[in-house]
């Protein structure tokens, strides 16, 4: 999301879905935040993009949300899906998120 530059093509509002998918990031953090791995993919990101680096310092928290969610496919154009996301009681850790496809125009058109 930060570093692949095709990401800004793909995304639409990238800077507003960026940040959002950090903060939600950061609501799991507390929990690996002792990971050597974790705190070095943090500090890598920070390092290598100013928006992380940026987003990181202002201290924004959410949790998981879904909703609708857009991308612009590089072949099909616009594309919509429905998020759901499904997290276990017995392991808050693991995530299961889902993307269906919305029955939207935009999809409509783009499977004939």
């Amino acid at each position: 999301m930060f570093l692949e530059s095709s990401a800004r093509k793909l995304i639409p509002r990238w800077e507003d879905r960026a940040r959002h998918i950090l903060a939600e990031f950061r609501a799991d953090y507390p929990r690996n935040f002792r990971d050597g791995r974790v705190r070095s993919f943090v500090e890598t990101l920070r390092r290598k993009s100013p928006l992380f680096e940026a987003a990181w310092n202002e201290h924004d928290v959410r949790r998981r949300e879904g909703g609708l969610r857009i991308f612009n496919h590089p072949d099909e154009g616009r594309r919509a899906f429905i998020q759901h996301t499904f997290i276990a009681s017995e392991r808050p850790d693991y995530k299961l998120v889902l993307l269906v496809p919305t029955a939207s125009p935009a999809n409509r058109a783009s499977s004939k």
